[in-house]
């Protein structure tokens, strides 16, 4: 249903408990590790629900995998761009442009100006068979 390039994410809201699901953008997946990278600014809701609650689930076609967020620090991510491991700094970035952040800007932590986006590493539990 959503390929290769994208996924569902399922998160637990964290002020009401509700489950909620969002489709983002994969920016890499590393067959290795068994892991999904995501980007994100650092007010979007679905990370901030991560943040309070790391292990949840995830559609990746019709397949369904559990898994758990893990958000590197700046050192491992820039490791990742570096490598490689998003497609490049313009791919990461497009998956959350600067120009369409939350209106919420108290909740910004790194506000507008040129800040690269933050990245989410979900990784799969053990067990599952991969795609």
């Amino acid at each position: 249903m959503l390929g290769r390039r994208l996924l569902l994410l399922h998160h637990t809201a964290r002020d009401d408990g509700h489950t909620h699901h969002t489709v983002l953008e994969i920016i890499t997946y590393d067959a290795e590790r068994g892991c999904w990278i995501l980007a994100s600014s650092a007010d979007a809701p679905w990370y901030l629900d991560l943040l309070a609650a790391p292990m949840t689930t995830v559609q990746v076609g019709n397949h369904h995998y559990a898994v758990t967020a893990h958000f590197p620090d700046a050192g491992e991510a820039a490791e990742i761009v570096g490598r490689g491991g998003t497609g490049g700094r313009r791919r990461a970035r497009r998956a959350c442009p600067v120009g369409r952040m939350a209106e919420n800007s108290d909740a910004r932590t790194g506000g507008r100006a040129g800040k690269p986006p933050t990245l989410v590493r979900l990784d799969a539990a053990r067990g599952q068979r991969l795609p």
